[in-house]
């Protein structure tokens, strides 16, 4: 439940925030005069006071930092600065990777399920607009919801633990990181795509299933995947190869679960439409 909020705060936090991300030289100017006219003891003294560096490189002199709660002393500005969306959504944003270290499976198990709950939302409501009716299909939402969080999220988190052992085994080489990157969107592109979309068709019709209490029909499943498979590896193709590549060549690795899902929200309204159809 606590990933389940905090994901979903991110998110809410994210489309209220004007950026995304905060660079070192968008600091206000005043408070970095402040804090470079002060000497290397109070300085010193200065930074035991701040407890945390987004970076994630282990340099202590870049990156974003801000006082815990609490600390005291900091005067009515900093107070100001806590509450606005982008220090807001700095704070969830180390809450997720906190989560992601602690419990890597079920968080991103929990962002992918409410994630595809957003796309099937989109999905419909596109529908909507469309084909002229005007009630949610509660059944479908469900259904994906249960698929995105107990096959999508765990199938995308295993798969990437064996293109990032791949990755590892091809720096171990000196292998040149354009290759690598092409070497792994490659791997993705053929052998996870051929597992992953074909088994989603029965995933859905089991849980579509358990969510109305039925029993699943796998034939309409198969039937459906002979179908619309073919259109939905072409439509891939056109997006997720170019994803892909940005994913694993500029994205760190525990957040390429999250950059994936994200940007298949769009995706997931598109596939929610011809698997959920």
């Amino acid at each position: 439940m606590r990933q389940f909020l905090i994901f979903l705060s991110l998110l809410i936090s994210i489309f209220q925030s004007s950026s995304y991300f905060i660079p070192p030289s968008s600091v206000n100017s005043k408070r970095q005069r402040r804090f470079v006219n002060r000497s290397p003891k109070s300085l010193r003294k200065q930074s035991q006071h701040f407890d945390l560096d987004l970076t994630g490189g282990g340099g202590r002199g870049s990156g974003i930092i801000f006082p815990p709660r609490g600390g005291g002393g900091g005067g009515g500005d900093d107070d100001d600065r806590d509450s606005t969306p982008s220090n807001k959504l700095i704070q969830l944003y180390a809450s997720y990777q906190s989560l992601l270290k602690t419990s890597p499976l079920l968080t991103k198990s929990i962002s992918s399920g409410l994630l595809t709950l957003i796309g099937d939302l989109l999905a419909q409501h596109l529908e909507s607009r469309i084909e002229g009716y005007t009630e949610w299909n509660l059944t479908r939402m469900a259904a994906f919801t249960v698929a995105g969080t107990f096959f999508v999220g765990p199938f995308v988190h295993y798969w990437y633990e064996v293109l990032w052992a791949i990755g590892r085994k091809l720096d171990a080489q000196n292998i040149k990181p354009l290759t690598k990157t092409l070497t792994l969107v490659g791997v993705d592109q053929s052998i996870g795509v051929a597992v992953f979309f074909p088994c989603y068709f029965y995933i859905y019709e089991l849980c579509e299933a358990c969510v109305m209490c039925k029993k699943p029909d796998f034939e309409e499943a198969g039937r459906k995947c002979g179908r619309d498979l073919g259109g939905i590896l072409i439509n891939q193709y056109k997006v997720w190869p170019i994803i892909n590549l940005v994913s694993f060549g500029y994205v760190r690795e525990n957040l390429r679960v999250l950059f994936s899902n994200t940007a298949s929200v769009f995706w997931n309204a598109y596939l929610c439409t011809q698997i959920g159809s």
